[in-house]
This record gives structure tokens, C-alpha cells and sequence, in this order.
């Protein structure tokens, strides 16, 4: 067997890993915070993807007026929670960037109709980039609107562990089924050809997993740099060693899950995306139903509630799924999980109770 059919393996499982990755880091800072294990993360992803779906075929289509009314329409919803919830100095920083996006969308659709008069938005790769975009702010605003009418009465009346589990668990049959009944049960794939993959010294790589792979490291950098120079990313890390003394401190804890959830969902809605482009461009009810176990998997590999454990955790996870029988893939990777967690019961980059 030559050198590249085992590289092929190794390079399929990190671009694997980095989606893992990217939904990893939204679940390990949900429960680091909340306590929460959220089995609706997986459908949260599908959710996301279909929005960019719904978004990209109709601005593909040509019916301009349906998404930009939608997106004006997030956007406001958006800014309206960011002037509740959060601090006036970030909601004003905040309202700058949604109006920002905004009129970027009136710009680009003016700008192709000066153009083309009755064509379409223009290349499937220009309309992808936006339709994401509103996907991304449409699972956004989903999260915050769950936040406030399910998880913070939830946490406010005393529930348990238990109950939030059973909770998340219904969140998912519903939203699963809700995108089922929007979309239907059939496959269905974002108006773009697919990719052929190229040769780089016998392993095939296309421009799907060249992008996924760019794309998640430069996101990657940026929670990094959040996380460590921003105050509120300084602010998430002390309500996840100790809530308490955090509130003490005079940390506004609302406002902190707010943004965990904000950025939680816009971490899995892209890695949702990036998921389908990867997949041939083909969308599932199910699609983040199946990757929900390998997921937790990584965030438990990683170490729970560790960030930068669910990075590493989730290019591991995605290295073992690939590079093992395909046919026992999730097996092969809880028998690493299994394997590092006797050797480290408290993950890679976990901490000791």
C-alpha cells in the first residue's frame, strides 16, 4: 500500500475533525456555563444548514425580495435583543455591525441589478457566501428566542440536570421534525456544482475541504483571541470556573449566556454549512442527528468545558472516524475516547475537580 492511500485517510479526517471541532467548542462553552448537555446542538446544525439552503435558493432563484425581507427582518430582531440584553456601550457596537450587514445586502442586490437588470444575484459561490451569512443570524436569533422562552424559565424554576437533558432532548425531535415538515424528508442540495478534487502527491483534496479547512482555522484564531483578549471572553472563563464569585465580581451572568449562545450558534450553524458542502452539496433532516454522538465525543476527549479541549478534541475525533473502518467509524472513535480517558480521565486539555 503506497503513501497516499494513508494520507488520503488522514487528510479526509481533519477536514472531518474541524467541523467537529467548530461544534465542539459552541457545546463545551454551553455546558462549561449553563451545566447544560444539550442534545439539540445536533439539529441546532441542521437548522442552520437549511436556513443557508432556503436563503441560497431563493436569492439563486431570483426572488430578491423574499430573503432580503428575512434578513432585514433577523437583523431587527437582533439588534432589538442586543439593545435588551446586553450593555448599551456593546449593544451600540453591535447595531453598527447589523446595520452594516444590512446595507452590505441592499448594496450587493443594487449593485447586481445596475449590472444585469432581471439576471440573477450573480456566481453560486457569491450567492452561498450570503445566504451562510443569513443563515448564520437566522440560527442566531433562534438560539436567543430558546435562551429566553425556554432555558432561562427553566433555570429560574430550580430544574435539574435531568430535566434539561429530557428538555434538550425534545428541542430536537421538534426542531427535527419541524424542518421535516418545512423542507420534507427528502435530500435535498444547494444550487452549486460540485467540487472535483485535485491531486497533491496522490491525495485528493477539493476546494470544499480546502475551504473548510481555512475557514475553521481562521475561526479557530478568532474565539481564541476572543476568549483571551476581549472581556467578554475573559468574562465567560470566570463564569465557567465559578459562577458565583463571578456574579460577585459584578459579571452580568444573563448577559454572558446570551452571548454564549450567540456564539455557540453561530459556530455550529457555519460548521452546518461547511458539513453540507462536504457531503456533495446534499442536505439531511438527520444530518446533525448523526453527528451528535462523535460531537459529545470530542468534547469529552477534549475535556468538558475546555474551549481549546474541544478543538483538539474534535481533530481527533475526526482523524479516528476516518482512518478506521468506515464501517465502525463512531466504534473507532469512542475506542480513542475510551483509550485517553483511562490514561486521562479528565480529557487532553481538561482540569482536575
Amino acid at each position: 500500500m503506497d503513501l497516499s492511500a494513508w494520507l488520503q485517510p488522514v487528510a479526509n479526517g481533519l477536514v472531518f475533525g474541524a467541523i467537529l471541532a467548530l461544534c465542539a467548542i459552541g457545546l463545551t462553552l454551553i455546558y462549561g456555563i449553563l451545566n447544560l448537555s444539550t442534545f439539540a446542538h445536533g439539529d441546532t446544525l441542521t437548522f442552520g444548514a437549511y436556513m443557508a439552503f432556503l436563503f441560497g435558493t431563493s436569492l439563486y432563484l431570483g426572488a430578491r425580495i423574499v430573503p432580503l425581507a428575512l434578513g432585514v427582518a433577523i437583523v431587527i430582531g437582533l439588534a432589538v435583543l442586543a439593545d435588551r440584553l446586553w450593555t448599551r456601550k456593546l449593544a451600540r457596537l453591535e447595531r453598527w455591525v447589523l446595520a452594516g450587514f444590512a446595507l452590505a445586502l441592499a448594496l450587493d442586490a443594487a449593485y447586481v441589478q445596475w449590472r444585469q437588470p432581471g439576471a440573477w444575484l450573480g456566481t453560486t459561490d457569491r450567492v452561498l457566501v450570503l445566504a451562510t451569512l443569513l443563515g448564520i443570524a437566522a440560527t442566531v436569533l433562534l438560539s436567543v428566542l430558546l435562551e429566553l422562552a425556554l432555558w432561562r424559565p427553566l433555570r429560574r424554576r430550580g430544574a435539574t440536570v435531568l430535566s434539561l437533558v429530557i428538555a434538550s432532548l425534545g428541542l430536537s425531535l421538534i426542531l427535527r421534525n419541524a424542518i421535516q415538515m418545512a423542507f420534507g424528508g427528502d435530500q435535498v442540495s444547494l444550487q452549486r456544482t460540485v467540487d472535483a478534487s485535485r491531486s497533491y502527491l496522490g491525495v485528493y483534496v477539493s476546494n470544499a475541504q480546502w475551504l473548510t479547512l481555512a475557514l475553521a482555522a481562521l475561526v479557530i484564531l478568532g474565539v481564541h483571541l476572543f476568549m483571551s483578549r476581549t472581556r467578554t471572553g475573559k468574562a465567560m472563563r470566570a463564569l465557567a470556573d465559578n459562577r458565583d464569585l463571578a456574579r460577585v465580581c459584578g459579571i452580568d451572568v444573563n448577559r454572558v449566556v446570551v452571548h454564549v449562545w450567540v456564539l455557540a450558534a453561530a459556530l455550529v450553524a457555519l460548521a452546518g454549512v461547511l458539513l453540507c458542502l462536504n457531503q456533495n452539496n446534499s442536505l439531511r433532516t438527520d444530518m446533525g442527528f448523526n453527528v451528535i454522538i462523535p460531537i459529545f465525543a470530542a468534547v469529552l476527549l477534549g475535556g468538558i468545558g475546555s474551549p481549546y479541549g474541544a478543538m483538539v478534541g474534535g481533530l481527533v475525533v475526526g482523524l479516528a472516524m476516518r482512518i478506521g473502518p468506515a464501517k465502525y467509524d463512531i466504534a473507532w472513535a469512542f475506542l480513542v475516547l475510551v483509550a485517553v480517558l483511562i490514561l486521562r480521565p479528565q480529557g487532553i486539555l481538561g482540569r482536575k475537580a
